[in-house]
């Protein structure tokens, strides 16, 4: 007798429990509703027809498949939301699956969460999916014909007791005509000659050469020697200049070969000669396959006086090796100043 008055007290306690939790979740349910307005209920009918809409839904699945559809698609559905397989019901029960699983995101308001008691279920209960010796293919686009299909070990160690395989497919491709390109590979050297005349259009004319001799993108050698002349009715004159430089090319491209260098001027006439300090900048464009444009810059010292050298010239190159130009040369020394044209070809190696 006091085994059954003791579960009698225990069935009376549970149920007071219940009741009271149920009341109190009522009035809470109100103090929502009454904070929130309609949108608090509109909300929990919500939720009220999507637990409905569920119920309908795994009942339709249960007489669908059966059980062991059920429990195919709760282990494959259930405890994964990628890969597995499904029976019956298809992929139709991994989307309910999907909407029940989102419906119960949040808060859920319907219930205390220190209620207690006994829940029942006719699902199936949950487990983790069972892998074992799963086997991956790794599948490749369209193959190209003719084809041999091998399979062969992707990697060397052992995935779920076994090496995972994939198909490799070999093929030989259709053979693509050969395509004609010329590709130009900068000279290791850089050579250059010229031979010019110029004038002033009046009583002074100049002949002189120049050389220059680098490595591509490295050091070389820059010398130019230039004759002065000056004819009048009375007299006549002559002045040799020239300079020697030590050059550094940088950065050189297939359209631009600047430089920089460093050396000395000299002049020597009738009555001696004299020398100076001379720094040098030169660059040589190639704006079109034959038109070519080369500038000079000097300046230093010649003696006791200041030294300045300016040319630019366009060349245009009747072959790969020879070059007609044309340009502009301006000299001033101490305070003296000769300018004119100046014509002539160069010789490039």
């Amino acid at each position: 007798m006091s085994l059954n008055r003791y579960l009698f007290s225990v069935t009376v306690i549970i149920s007071l429990f219940f009741l009271v939790n149920r009341s109190d979740a009522d009035s809470l349910r109100s103090v929502r509703e009454k904070v929130r307005g309609s949108k608090s209920s509109e909300r929990t009918e919500s939720r009220k027809s999507s637990r409905r809409h569920d119920e309908d839904d795994r009942d339709q699945d249960s007489h669908r498949g059966g059980t062991l559809a059920a429990i195919s698609g709760q282990t494959s559905g259930g405890g994964s939301h990628q890969g597995g397989r499904s029976r019956g019901g298809g992929n139709r029960r991994h989307h309910r699956h999907s909407h029940h699983h989102h419906h119960h995101h949040g808060h859920y308001y319907g219930r205390s969460p220190w209620s207690l008691g006994l829940h029942f279920d006719r699902r199936p209960c949950w487990s983790p999916p069972i892998v074992a010796n799963e086997r991956h293919y790794h599948f490749y686009g369209e193959p190209v014909h003719p084809t041999t299909v091998m399979d062969e070990p992707i990697y060397r160690e052992s995935i779920y007791g076994e090496p995972v395989y994939g198909e490799t497919i070999y093929g030989e491709a259709n053979e693509l005509p050969p395509l004609s390109a010329t590709v130009e590979f900068p000279k290791p050297w850089n050579l250059r000659l010229g031979l010019e005349y110029g004038s002033d259009t009046d009583d002074l004319s100049q002949f002189g050469f120049d050389f220059l001799a680098n490595k591509t993108g490295g050091f070389g050698i820059e010398t130019s020697l230039r004759m002065h002349r000056e004819r009048a009715h009375n007299f006549r004159d002559h002045l040799w200049i020239g300079d020697v430089n030590l050059i550094y090319e940088f950065f050189p491209s297939e359209r631009i070969r600047p430089r920089v260098g460093i050396g000395m001027n000299w002049l020597a006439d009738n009555y001696g000669g004299e020398a100076g300090l001379n720094l040098t900048l030169g660059v040589d464009l190639s704006l079109w396959e034959r038109l070519k444009v080369t500038g000079e810059l000097d300046y230093g010292t010649l003696g006791e006086a200041d030294f300045s050298h300016r040319r630019a010239t366009v060349g245009y190159a009747l072959t790969e090796k020879v070059e007609w130009f044309a340009g502009y040369d301006h000299l001033e020394i101490g305070g003296f100043e000769i300018d004119g044209i100046l014509t002539g070809m160069r010789f490039r190696f």
